[in-house]
């Protein structure tokens, strides 16, 4: 969604092994192709929307969390980081195009326009926000509104509590299953009125222990993707 889409989807289904390529795009977003039937599938959702695996739906593994490298390090000292050589006409094309597509205002380059359909005009196109959905609803945080909220909030979506917060870490929003009702920062931790920290990315409980969050399915990306994938969702006002 040029470009600050993150969704990880197994491509198992039915006992076998889906292989994927992009294969054109939709609304401004990128269609998936499987190479063993010829069907197309959202990217975000990761439902199969025409071909002869219409309908099919391939599960969602986890939402993906977004690192800056030196923080990444620190938090799974462990992890190895892929680091790529590009090519001079691939510097090029970074320096010229990318950056701007992965800024704060984001850039639409003009292949997209002609595969998007009509804007839904509550936000400017081009915002950044986290999308959070489960079946039947689907709400949009913009980030903007988020800073504005302090950067972090208790709202309810359908009949799920959940904690929606800017992690200092990262400065990427996410969002979670809390029990809590209140909540405050302490410096880089939020501490909520069940006795709960959330500390670099984890729920530390009263006696001490950390616990992973619980992720809801969310994606950080900008307005008119998520309004495309999900039109009507409700958006976070002031």
């Amino acid at each position: 969604m040029a470009c600050n889409t993150g969704i990880s989807l197994s491509p198992q289904l039915d006992g076998k092994t889906l292989e994927f390529r992009v294969a054109a795009l939709l609304n401004g977003l990128a269609v998936m192709e499987d190479l063993q039937t010829r069907s197309y599938w959202d990217h975000v959702t990761g439902e199969a929307i025409h071909g002869p695996m219409r309908g099919a739906q391939l599960s969602q593994i986890t939402p993906l969390r977004y690192y800056p490298a030196q923080r990444a390090v620190l938090r799974f000292p462990e992890a190895q980081l892929a680091l790529s050589r590009p090519s001079v006409r691939q510097r090029v094309l970074q320096r010229m195009v990318l950056r701007k597509m992965l800024g704060n205002e984001g850039h639409l380059p003009f292949m997209f326009e002609p595969s998007m359909g009509k804007d839904d005009e509550r936000r400017p196109r081009m915002d950044l926000g986290l999308g959070v959905w489960w079946p039947g609803v689907s709400r949009f945080y913009p980030m903007d509104v988020l800073r504005q909220r302090g950067s972090a909030l208790i709202d309810t979506l359908g009949e799920r509590r959940m904690l929606v917060f800017v992690d200092p870490g990262s400065t990427a929003p996410v969002a979670v299953h809390v029990d809590a009702h209140e909540h405050h920062w302490n410096g880089d931790e939020l501490v909520l009125d069940t006795g709960d920290l959330i500390r670099d990315m984890r729920r530390v409980d009263p006696k001490g222990v950390g616990h992973p969050l619980e992720l809801v399915p969310q994606i950080f990306t900008r307005w008119y993707g998520f309004s495309a994938t999900f039109p009507g969702c409700d958006v976070l006002e002031r």
